[in-house]
């Protein structure tokens, strides 16, 4: 006590540091996302056509995200050009690591779907013993805003007031939500069928988005097998599509290594991703060979390929997945 009184300047400097260094590893940016480099995924493990692995050339590439950062992480972000920071869209609010968690592996899911469905239509333009059925059995709620109370992430919707979403067509079946203020609506949970009664939010909607869920029968016979990971979302749809497609038609890729982002619709439209100067810049830390990019990404790509020393890898812009294989070709031919 002594102490303090005789050194009053330091006792008060001490106190100031440590409630400083408290403060910047534990308060929270709640509004906040750090974007940072990550790795490379190989699509072969766990899928294989007929038993056999699909080309293990194709390596699809995610980032990690770190939201809510402490004040300390923030400002080494701040400092590091490699990194990203980004608001989190409010619509978001309320959401846990378990929610973005089956977000992910959802939107994985349905991006595995597309990519069969896609990369076999493509396919069987070439071999007519290569074929894919689908049959509708509803829609995935892929988000939901967390004042929905009555629905969850990964609900199956299958029915809106009289409406079966297996036998309406789709444009029907989302304006029964545009025509009214509130619906009945049916979705399986739990292998539950689950009827609830919801009005649109303040917004006017109704705060949720869905995507088409089918059961698809292939010739020849694709298995998925891979179990549930940290790494899940839509951006390997494009990867995936080319790999199933390369290998049902026992394609030469002459030892390529091939990586790239951008999601994948079932009619074969690459869409735009987030993340993207981060996956460039793992790209260039796994020396691959191409990398393809969705158009709406491309400029921003660019940019941090042009930034690279030497870069090792050519940069593929693609609109759809008829350009991403006629540009593969030609890389090929060239090669």
């Amino acid at each position: 006590m002594n102490w303090i009184k005789t050194h009053k300047l330091i006792a008060l400097i001490s106190v100031l540091a440590y409630g400083f260094f408290v403060a910047i590893f534990s308060i929270r940016l709640d509004d906040k996302q750090l974007i940072l480099k990550g790795d490379l995924t190989s699509v072969s493990e766990g899928i294989s056509i007929n038993g056999k692995d699909l080309n293990p050339d194709f390596y699809t590439i995610y980032v990690l995200s770190l939201d809510r950062p402490t004040l300390f992480q923030y400002a080494i972000a701040q400092l590091n050009s490699k990194i990203d920071i980004s608001d989190i869209p409010s619509g978001y609010d309320g959401y846990t690591l378990e929610d973005y968690y089956t977000m992910g592996q959802i939107d994985e899911a349905l991006s595995f779907q597309n990519a069969i469905l896609t990369a076999y239509n493509k396919a069987s333009e070439n071999d007519n013993t290569i074929s894919v059925n689908s049959v509708l059995q509803g829609y995935y709620i892929t988000y939901v805003d967390k004042r929905q109370q009555a629905l969850e992430i990964g609900d199956l919707v299958v029915q809106v007031n009289d409406l079966d979403a297996r036998y309406t067509n789709r444009l029907d079946f989302f304006g029964e939500f545009s025509n009214h203020d509130e619906v009945e609506i049916t979705v399986v949970r739990n292998n539950r069928r689950i009827t609830s009664l919801i009005s649109t939010l303040d917004s006017g909607l109704y705060g949720f988005m869905m995507a088409s869920k089918y059961q698809l029968t292939t010739s020849p016979l694709v298995i998925n097998a891979f179990d549930d990971d940290l790494v899940g979302g839509p951006s390997g749809g494009l990867i995936q599509t080319l790999d199933i497609y390369t290998t049902l038609l026992n394609m030469d890729l002459k030892g390529l290594k091939i990586t790239g982002t951008g999601t994948i619709s079932a009619e074969g439209k690459v869409g735009p991703i987030g993340g993207i100067k981060q996956k460039i810049y793992t790209a260039a830390d796994n020396d691959v060979d191409l990398f393809f990019v969705p158009e709406e990404n491309y400029l921003d790509a660019l940019v941090a390929y042009e930034s690279l020393d030497n870069p090792s890898f050519e940069l593929v812009k693609v609109g759809d997945f008829d350009e991403a294989v006629t540009k593969l070709l030609v890389y090929l031919s060239n090669g």
